[in-house]
């Protein structure tokens, strides 16, 4: 389920087959705007997908769960006021599932049995072997294995006890969707003494299961049996083996062994003077002895073959093929538990002597191309002009004699020019008479040039010399020198970055394709420096200083007015004592349009100055600040104490007091003298910021009206700055400051209405503000507030200004009004 709290991420587990249902509550106004989504695509309602509603209550019901319902679930809801999500990730999960089924296994004692399935998935996935009911482990004789969603069971040396029922169980532990299980029978068969009447004949067999075709080997105490008169050996149906010896007597007493191998090693085609490797993995106990074939001849020591077998690895490498090493490899692996082999085969191509040269002939002139190819008879030749095959004609003429391939061309013309080649072909293949390609196509395009690397793009060459191109070397200097230093090869893209530059130095690359003839011309660039492609930024506005207490103050600029052509990535603040030292601020770029500077010292002059970056790098410095003065917040001084008439007339009154017992972090200026007519004439003295020792009289005073012209004049992603003006009417005093404050925006619901004066909180808490501006800080962006100022003279706090609609911080440019 997905409940009201937004972007919260839940993840379900489904079983396959099954009914899947999301829920999600959803407060706000009408009329509301649904829509579910999967994987960021609008969900298509149909009898699969159906969506209902019960009020606030929105639901998702999905019918017959498949695996492709599978993904990322969003409930988006939007109306006039905004756009709100809930997600949930839903996983549908299905039972495991075996591959393949399989069938009794028969095997001999002392043979290795080795039990494999496979299953559709391995994630999660746990393995138990069991035995007529028992469970299997790992021992010395008993391996067991899951990887890549193969289990095995191997058994080094059946015994007779291994026979049985053998039941692979498979469970998935994490969704618990379910089991599967799949059940071997194996029987292990005791190996029985063969006894026969002398002169009578003696007959074995041997049933084998694998992929033909099969070379049988029969031994006779650990020496190969050639097959002949006394020793019959036969093949039925392709996969039983049989050995019938002749009129035994007492020298065929002995152990036979039948071995058999199929094709594991891969065959190898190739050309004269090339390098070949065959390599086989060997696994079994040591220790391993490991023998080659040629044909059916043991290779013995030869300096033209090297032979290793190293980490499980057995290689045979012709460094320098010739003729006489085509034929049919063997690889046996013998140790004390009995012989493997597997073989291939290697064929050895024709090649041509001497590659064909460019030539120029005058116009109206006879052509003559010919090349000595070497292979296998019968050979096929053919001439091709630009991949295009010519045959001959009257003016055309191709003849292939004594190894030597010829195309003669009479009276050529201009429409003659072009590539050709010469392709000669034999049962081994076909092999092309090469060149080395011609230089990639330019011109070399820059993509992308910093400080310290560029990205550059170039097309292939138009001309392959008859072999696809297999790498591009690329080389660069400096245009100054002439030393040529690598950057990149061994890859065929077109594309590439060179890194490593050094700013501001001039470079010149070049290219050059290569195939299995050689590497051909080169394609260079033009000189290019290695800088950005941007310019450094304008400096920012002058910073202006505000919200100031005795350690701290808040710094605000506006954005440059030319960005250099790349985004501006942060701001440095520096300060400085008046005509001081600039010292660095902040140790990371500001990345907003407000910074708050802390570590000052109370009553020292500060100025500061701005820089602005982006990718090329810093701007120059923003005007420098106006002189700021870290201060303590100032705010209003107690009651004056025990005031007393000292004496007075029919016309004055003269009055004494003792002063305040805390004066607001300020030193009191002054006193304010009231007094109204009553039965008792009584005065109220109030302490002020302005001095008069004389009291006298104020009448008809009353607190202020409402400032007037509210509104946000710059805004960040955590700052919204408000302006206004003094009010109209100041109440018969002058106004002495502003309070300004603020509360979260809530929605009510249907059509009650928010307390008047319920939730304000005030924002200029350090002191009295004084001027007509004032930046809330620390704001969520994805929170509306409403904001209010009042004004205050001596009388008291007048009726506040309300900021007409709701605001949230967000980044703008410049000054923008709202």
């Amino acid at each position: 389920q997905v409940f009201e709290s937004a972007n919260r991420w839940f993840l379900l587990f489904m079983l396959i087959l099954i009914t899947s249902k999301f829920k999600c509550v959803i407060s706000g106004s009408e009329p509301m705007n649904v829509v579910w989504h999967k994987d960021n695509i609008a969900i298509s309602l149909d009898d699969h997908c159906k969506a209902s509603s019960d009020k606030n209550k929105y639901f998702l019901e999905i019918l017959n769960l498949q695996q492709s319902d599978q993904g990322s679930y969003l409930c988006k809801a939007s109306n006039s006021v905004g756009t709100a999500t809930c997600c949930a990730e839903l996983r549908v999960v299905d039972k495991p599932n075996f591959v393949k089924s399989f069938e009794a296994t028969t095997i001999a004692v002392g043979n290795p049995l080795r039990l494999e399935c496979q299953v559709d998935e391995d994630n999660g996935v746990s393995i138990t072997w069991l035995r007529d009911g028992k469970k299997l482990h790992t021992t010395m004789d008993c391996k067991l294995a899951f990887e890549e969603k193969i289990a095995c069971l191997d058994i080094q040396k059946a015994k007779l006890k291994d026979t049985g029922s053998y039941t692979l169980y498979y469970c998935e532990a994490r969704n618990e969707a379910g089991s599967e299980s799949l059940h071997f029978i194996v029987l292990v068969k005791p190996l029985s003494p063969l006894e026969v009447v002398n002169g009578s004949n003696a007959y074995f067999e041997c049933q084998v299961k694998g992929t033909a075709p099969f070379e049988v080997t029969w031994q006779k105490d650990s020496k190969d049996i050639k097959s002949s008169l006394k020793h019959v050996i036969l093949q039925k149906n392709g996969s039983i083996m049989t050995l019938d010896v002749q009129k035994c007597d007492a020298l065929d007493v002995g152990e036979y062994q039948c071995i058999v191998a199929n094709e594991r090693i891969e065959n190898v085609v190739t050309v004269l003077g090339k390098k070949v490797e065959f390599k086989c993995v060997v696994r079994g106990s040591p220790p391993l002895s490991i023998q080659w074939q040629k044909d059916e001849n043991w290779i013995l020591e030869d300096p033209s073959i090297e032979r290793t077998f190293l980490n499980s690895i057995a290689t045979l490498r012709i460094p320098v093929c010739e003729s006489i090493h085509s034929g049919r490899y063997t690889c046996q692996a013998v140790n004390e538990a009995g012989q493997e082999k597997c073989f291939a085969t290697l064929v050895v191509q024709g090649y041509f002597d001497l590659p064909l040269k460019p030539v120029t002939v005058t116009e109206g002139e006879t052509l003559t191309l010919s090349c000595h190819v070497r292979g296998t008879p019968p050979l096929k030749i053919q001439w091709m002009k630009d991949r295009q095959e010519l045959s001959s004609s009257e003016n055309t003429k191709i003849t292939f004699v004594d190894g030597t391939a010829t195309l003669e061309m009479i009276h050529v013309s201009k429409a003659d020019t072009g590539d050709y080649l010469c392709k000669a072909t034999n049962e081994a293949g076909s092999e092309f008479l090469l060149d080395v390609p011609a230089a990639p196509i330019g011109p070399v395009n820059i993509l992308e040039v910093t400080p310290d690397s560029m990205v550059i793009e170039w097309r292939p060459p138009k001309d392959d010399g008859g072999s696809p191109v297999m790498n591009y070397i690329v080389e660069k200097r400096e245009s100054n020198k002439e030393t040529w230093g690598g950057v990149s090869s061994g890859s065929t893209s077109t594309t590439l970055k060179i890194s490593r530059l050094q700013q501001g130095v001039e470079y010149v690359l070049r290219i050059r394709a290569e195939n299995k003839m050689g590497i051909g011309a080169a394609l260079e660039s033009a000189p290019t420096v290695a800088q950005h492609q941007f310019e450094p930024p304008g400096h920012p506005g002058k910073p202006v200083a505000s919200d100031i207490s005795e350690d701290a103050l808040t710094l605000g600029w506006t954005m440059p007015l030319f960005d250099g052509g790349s985004p501006i990535s942060g701001y440095i603040i520096e300060r400085r004592h008046k005509g001081g030292k600039w010292i660095r601020v902040n140790k990371t770029p500001c990345k907003d349009l407000r910074y708050r500077v802390l570590g000052l010292f109370e009553d020292n002059e500060y100025e500061f100055r701005v820089f602005a970056e982006n990718i090329a790098g810093f701007s120059g410095p923003s005007p420098i600040s106006d002189p700021a003065k870290p201060c303590r917040p100032i705010t209003v001084p107690g009651p004056p104490v025990n005031p007393k008439v000292k004496d007075y007339s029919c016309t004055y009154a003269d009055l004494v007091w003792i002063r305040p017992t805390r004066n607001g972090g300020s030193p009191v200026l002054g006193y304010i003298v009231e007094y109204q007519k009553a039965v008792c004439v009584f005065f109220l003295i109030d302490a002020f910021i302005c001095f008069k020792l004389n009291w006298h009289c104020m009448c008809n005073l009353e607190p202020p009206g409402p400032p007037g012209s509210l509104k946000v004049v710059d805004s960040t992603k955590t700052s919204i700055t408000l302006s206004w003006a003094k009010p109209v009417y100041d109440g018969g005093a002058p106004i002495i400051g502003y309070l300004v404050e603020m509360r979260d925006k809530v929605q009510m619901e249907g059509e009650q209405e928010r307390d008047p004066e319920e939730g304000w909180k005030k924002c200029n808490t350090a002191g009295q503000l004084v001027i007509t501006e004032f930046t809330m800080i620390n704001l969520d962006e994805r929170q509306e507030y409403e904001f209010r100022v009042s004004a205050q003279n001596q009388v008291g706090m007048g009726r506040p200004a309300n900021l007409k609609d709701a605001v949230s911080p967000k980044e703008i440019h410049g000054k923008h009004l709202f």
